[in-house]
């Protein structure tokens, strides 16, 4: 059997999109999980870096082999990023990978042949593992956000009662992580779509800039179309989570956070679901800044740049 024909009895191609930016920290591991645990087809590796101020570009570079670096002179955001190695890539799957993240042994493999299998299924997620190795719940695979579970949120009563069970079903925080399902949300942290749905749906969504909700409006525009996600439970993948905020102060975080979510709910639910969350918005950043004044900020967090944030959020949605 010749070559040819044994790699196309193996399924399209893969195209990994890594977005990078100042993620020196995490990228070379991200990078040497893959190399380590290369799937068994065609792959390469985009490493599409958002104007990187530190040494992301070299680390990247050293790697050669199938990972190629784009170097954009402007910080496109994840969206614009991501959009831009879909265009240099040349394979027919493509898996949007945080740089945080990395491959365990046959997770990529094992990611693509289930589309390989599953006609019917248009993108796929991997499990997502923390440092203690359990599955990330409450982030890896999530429902789609409604008025009512954003408004619990925005007013802290997902943290005062966890239990209720709007926000449990938002988060899917009884979900099990041992089969193999069909899921309306995964986290854009591991996704794999198929080349033609995502050019059908439009690709990224470029106003959700830098980050945040870009994935929930990708994910929703999918099934919209009649599109099917699933969750792979034997993809796995570890994930470090939280390396956005290293690069960004918390008032920076919290501005982009709620921009994006007041966008996403004018997208998809009209300005009168945006703005009774803007009003909202701003009782919740008042709710949080009297608890950091009386009792102070929440750990790892200094108080004068908590309240900061707090103060920059209600005067950009007011």
């Amino acid at each position: 059997m010749g070559e040819g024909t044994q790699e196309r009895r193996l399924g399209p191609g893969l195209s990994i999109v890594i977005v990078s930016w100042n993620a020196e920290s995490v990228l070379a591991a991200c990078l040497q999980s893959l190399v380590a645990n290369p799937p068994c087809r065609h792959w390469e590796v985009l490493v599409v870096d958002n104007a990187s101020s530190d040494d992301s570009v070299r680390i990247a570079g050293e790697f050669g082999g199938p990972v190629r670096v784009v170097e954009l002179d402007t910080n496109l955001g994840f969206a614009g990023a991501a959009n831009e190695g879909f265009h240099r890539s040349q394979e027919g799957y493509l898996l949007f990978l945080n740089s945080d993240v990395r491959a365990r042994p046959s997770s990529l493999e094992n990611l693509s042949r289930f589309l390989d299998s599953h006609p019917e299924a248009s993108a796929a997620a991997g499990k997502l593992l923390g440092d203690d190795g359990a599955p990330q719940k409450g982030f890896n695979v999530r429902a789609f956000p409604s008025v009512a579970s954003a408004a619990l949120e925005i007013l802290l009563v997902d943290k005062i009662f966890p239990k209720n069970p709007i926000s449990r079903s938002q988060r899917m925080l009884d979900f099990s992580f041992a089969d193999t399902v069909e899921v309306e949300q995964p986290a854009g942290a591991c996704l794999l779509v198929r080349r033609e749905a995502f050019e059908a749906v439009g690709l990224f969504d470029t106003r959700f800039h830098p980050a945040w909700f870009e994935d929930v409006d990708l994910c929703l525009r999918l099934r919209r179309q009649g599109h099917r996600i699933f969750f792979v439970a034997d993809a796995l993948f570890d994930h470090r989570g939280g390396a956005s905020l290293e690069v960004l102060s918390y008032p920076e975080f919290l501005s982009f956070w709620y921009s994006n979510l007041l966008r996403f709910f004018e997208k998809h639910h009209g300005s009168l679901a945006k703005n009774f969350l803007r009003v909202l918005v701003a009782v919740g950043m008042l709710e949080r800044a009297l608890a950091a004044a009386l009792l102070g900020p929440k750990p790892g967090l200094d108080r004068r740049e908590a309240l900061t944030a707090y103060w920059q959020v209600m005067r950009d949605v007011l």
